[in-house]
């Protein structure tokens, strides 16, 4: 058995005790001095409040599109969106992507001709056609990212939306919204 207690010649000491994958025994284990730990504010052990895992993706998602956004600065490239919207078919869906394209020009993006949508309640992100098909979209190369009204149109869930963020980043893709009233300078 070679594990860290073998030398690097194969040499095992004969002061050391054979090992089991369970490194600490029983006998052993209860020769060690009992500790008690208690919860501390910043301890890792202690979930996240909703609020505050959702306030840590969504530094992760803007830490994730200013990467991706220096790297197409740095060749040259403008940013490319793909519009993705949560809107019935008709006159709502346009007023979304109106607002998609006003804000995409404000910053200096280009909107890709196609756009992306689902309809009516947001349904659980893998029966999305319209996002799944938004995502493969830029991941073929033709956007750096997908831009949305909100993160509600994508899901409200904290879980599914790590998922969505870091399937969009493994493929250097990102993820940006329209500002709200909170983003607005005071």
């Amino acid at each position: 058995m070679h594990d860290f207690l073998t030398s690097s010649y194969g040499v095992r000491s004969p002061n050391l005790p054979e090992l089991t994958p369970y490194a600490v025994t029983a006998p052993v284990a209860e020769k060690l001095p009992r500790q008690q730990v208690t919860p501390q504010g910043n301890d890792v052990t202690t979930p996240l409040s909703p609020r505050a895992h959702a306030a840590r993706l969504e530094v992760l998602r803007r830490k994730y599109m200013a990467h991706i956004i220096a790297a197409a600065a740095c060749h040259g490239r403008p940013v490319r969106v793909a519009p993705y919207t949560l809107t019935q078919p008709g006159a709502e869906r346009h007023a979304g992507i109106e607002l998609i394209e006003k804000y995409a020009a404000g910053m200096g993006w280009q909107v890709t001709r196609s756009t992306f949508a689902a309809m009516g309640q947001p349904s659980p992100l893998a029966q999305r056609a319209g996002l799944g098909a938004a995502c493969r979209y830029a991941a073929q190369g033709y956007a750096h990212g997908i831009l949305a009204i909100a993160r509600p149109a994508l899901t409200t869930d904290n879980e599914a939306y790590a998922q969505v963020l870091e399937h969009l980043h493994v493929r250097g893709l990102f993820l940006a919204y329209l500002p709200t009233e909170r983003d607005a300078p005071a």
